[in-house]
Protein backbone atom coordinates (compact mmCIF):
# COMPACT_ATOMS: atom_id res chain seq x y z
CA UNK A 1 0.00 0.00 0.00
CA UNK A 2 1.55 3.27 -1.06
CA UNK A 3 1.04 6.81 0.25
CA UNK A 4 -1.67 7.60 -2.31
CA UNK A 5 -3.75 4.60 -1.21
CA UNK A 6 -3.36 5.55 2.44
CA UNK A 7 -4.47 9.12 1.75
CA UNK A 8 -7.52 7.90 -0.21
CA UNK A 9 -8.42 5.55 2.63
CA UNK A 10 -8.05 8.32 5.21
CA UNK A 11 -10.17 10.64 3.08
CA UNK A 12 -12.95 8.06 2.76
CA UNK A 13 -12.88 7.48 6.53
CA UNK A 14 -13.14 11.24 7.16
CA UNK A 15 -16.11 11.52 4.78
CA UNK A 16 -17.89 8.61 6.43
CA UNK A 17 -17.30 10.06 9.91
CA UNK A 18 -18.46 13.54 8.95
CA UNK A 19 -21.61 12.08 7.36
CA UNK A 20 -22.38 10.24 10.58
CA UNK A 21 -21.75 13.34 12.69
CA UNK A 22 -24.06 15.45 10.51
CA UNK A 23 -27.02 13.14 11.02
CA UNK A 24 -29.19 14.92 13.56
CA UNK A 25 -32.40 13.88 15.14
CA UNK A 26 -35.16 16.15 14.01
CA UNK A 27 -37.29 17.78 16.66
CA UNK A 28 -40.86 16.52 16.61
CA UNK A 29 -43.20 19.41 15.94
CA UNK A 30 -46.53 19.07 17.67
CA UNK A 31 -49.76 20.50 16.34
CA UNK A 32 -51.54 23.10 18.45
CA UNK A 33 -54.31 20.62 19.31
CA UNK A 34 -51.79 17.98 20.37
CA UNK A 35 -49.86 20.48 22.47
CA UNK A 36 -53.05 21.67 24.19
CA UNK A 37 -54.10 18.08 24.84
CA UNK A 38 -50.71 17.23 26.35
CA UNK A 39 -50.80 20.34 28.53
CA UNK A 40 -54.26 19.40 29.83
CA UNK A 41 -53.04 15.87 30.59
CA UNK A 42 -50.01 17.30 32.38
CA UNK A 43 -52.22 19.60 34.49
CA UNK A 44 -54.37 16.65 35.58
CA UNK A 45 -51.52 14.25 36.28
CA UNK A 46 -47.90 15.34 36.29
CA UNK A 47 -46.43 11.82 36.29
CA UNK A 48 -48.55 9.33 34.31
CA UNK A 49 -47.66 5.67 34.73
CA UNK A 50 -46.33 3.59 31.84
CA UNK A 51 -49.77 2.35 30.74
CA UNK A 52 -51.14 5.90 30.72
CA UNK A 53 -48.05 7.19 28.86
CA UNK A 54 -48.53 4.53 26.18
CA UNK A 55 -52.23 5.40 25.76
CA UNK A 56 -51.50 9.14 25.58
CA UNK A 57 -48.63 8.61 23.16
CA UNK A 58 -50.81 6.43 20.91
CA UNK A 59 -53.53 9.10 20.89
CA UNK A 60 -50.97 11.76 19.90
CA UNK A 61 -49.12 9.62 17.36
CA UNK A 62 -45.91 9.64 19.39
CA UNK A 63 -43.74 6.99 20.96
CA UNK A 64 -43.88 6.85 24.77
CA UNK A 65 -40.29 8.16 24.89
CA UNK A 66 -41.12 11.15 22.68
CA UNK A 67 -44.18 11.78 24.80
CA UNK A 68 -42.00 12.04 27.92
CA UNK A 69 -39.81 14.65 26.24
CA UNK A 70 -42.84 16.59 25.03
CA UNK A 71 -44.12 17.14 28.57
CA UNK A 72 -43.71 20.71 29.73
CA UNK A 73 -40.51 21.34 31.66
CA UNK A 74 -42.22 23.62 34.17
CA UNK A 75 -41.60 21.64 37.35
Amino acid sequence: MDTKDILLTLESIKKACSALCRQEQRRTLLSKDTRLFLESVFEKKRCPNSRERKAIADKCGLTPAKFLFSLPRRL
